[in-house]
């Protein structure tokens, strides 16, 4: 900023007392309606431009947080959001050197003061007043030194990752939208295909799905600023859903396709896959000599595609193999010592292959492991997946449950995962 603060900024409360700020995951309330009004009155501010920095601060969280529109309006104009320099009520802190330079109500208040006795510079104004729309939003403090919302020292001038995280953990997903012309009776699959060049890069999302009922046909289609009607595959079925996963294509280092695989129709337990290049599917090909009850998972890791899945009826093995490239995989390996009755799920993470499952019949348990290709290249002993609670002294592990297949993502340097609750829970769970 180049603006030195060293203390403590920001006038609002710490959640739960003043002994330190708790992590943003304590929300401080919530907006009903993301469509806001916000005036602005810069009176008392040094700055001529102090309006113009303030309304970028609020276009970057409207960027971050989809739910949210903001329109400005005049003062006193019935606004959801009031910002102003000083006047009536101010905090009784301003006007202290190296001390709180703005306060903002947790929603619905809508008030956001800062310090008119403070000599602002833009990128002092522009930290501050992200940090404070934090709080109009919704959002705590945060005990994480650098992070938006932590209260002390200078605040940065961009939304990070963990504030991104948490605006959209209080406001969610967007609202569904149906694809008209399509069903499945399991689930849809989705990548993304990309082609780049020295200063663009082009993403395209990709789904693939398995029909309704008695249709094993798989269907796909991609995304263009709305969904391709849906085309069938030719030639294949299926019983559950197929995996994606990302290919290079021969001879076009900067695009890459799409690798699919799959269970085979019904009492077929054999594993099919394909690829799109560019030119369309290819015709299906057999995975020598293994099989599936369920579906299996590809992923991408330290520049390979990987194939993992459940062993075939009877048999709660989880079993893998690597893509060769071009024509094949590698003889199937089994996991040791581990056992799943659904499909696993796969990552690549930091140059290691992660696999996430339910434990076998009987055990609602979530289980993982990886396999470090560069260091030490077997998979490692499996690991419950616990969450721990600090509302008791020295934190208190719980197990998260499922009754089938988690999914897993990767989102910068984090993994995300998802499920359905235990039995009798029919929650989607997030961590």
């Amino acid at each position: 900023l180049g603006d030195a603060l060293n203390g403590r900024f920001c006038g609002v409360p710490d959640q739960g007392g003043n002994i330190g700020p708790l992590t943003f995951g304590s929300p401080g309330g919530r907006w009903g309606n993301g469509n806001l009004t916000v005036s602005i009155n810069a009176a008392g501010c040094n700055l001529a431009n102090a309006t113009a920095v303030i309304v970028g601060a609020f276009a970057q969280w409207q960027a971050a947080a989809l739910f949210f529109s903001f329109t400005f309006v005049p003062p006193n104009s019935g606004e959801n959001i009031r910002v102003i320099f000083g006047g009536a009520g101010a905090d009784s802190r301003f006007g202290a050197a190296g001390g709180v330079l703005a306060s903002a109500g947790f929603p619905p208040a809508g008030n956001l003061q800062f310090d008119s006795s403070e000599t602002w510079t833009p990128n002092l104004l522009l930290g501050v007043a992200l940090h404070e729309i934090g709080h109009l939003l919704g959002l705590s403090h945060s005990n994480a030194p650098g992070g938006l919302m932590y209260p002390y020292a200078n605040p940065i001038l961009t939304i990070d990752a963990e504030s991104r995280i948490a605006i959209n953990a209080i406001y969610g997903w967007r609202p569904q939208q149906r694809i008209e012309d399509r069903g499945t009776s399991h689930r849809a699959m989705l990548g993304v295909t990309s082609v780049s060049n020295f200063t663009t890069r082009s993403d395209t999302p990709q789904m693939v799905w398995k029909g309704v009922g008695d249709d094993s046909g798989i269907y796909f289609s991609e995304f263009r600023g709305a969904w391709s009607p849906q085309q069938r595959v030719g030639g294949v079925g299926c019983s559950y859903s197929p995996s994606l996963g990302i290919v290079g294509i021969p001879g076009a280092p900067n695009a890459t396709g799409l690798i699919m695989a799959w269970k085979g129709v019904g009492d077929d337990q054999g594993i099919y896959w394909t690829r799109n290049l560019g030119n369309g599917w290819e015709g299906q090909r057999n995975v020598g000599g293994v099989g599936t009850s369920a579906a299996p998972a590809l992923a991408n890791a330290s520049g390979r595609v990987c194939m993992a899945w459940k062993g075939v009826d009877g048999d709660a093995g989880i079993y893998w193999s690597t893509y060769d490239g071009n024509e094949g995989w590698s003889p199937q390996a089994r996991v040791s010592g581990v056992g799943t009755t659904d499909s696993p799920a796969l990552v690549g993470y930091n140059g290691s292959l992660y696999m996430f499952w339910k434990g076998v019949e009987g055990d609602a348990n979530a289980y993982y492991s990886f396999f470090d290709f560069a260091n030490d290249p077997i998979w490692k002993p499996q690991r419950r997946i616990e969450y721990f609670s600090y509302e008791t002294g020295g934190g208190v592990p719980f197990a998260i449950g499922t009754t089938g297949a988690l999914t897993a993502a990767v989102r910068g340097a984090k993994i995300l995962l998802a499920w359905k609750g235990v039995e009798g829970d029919q929650q989607i769970w997030f961590s």
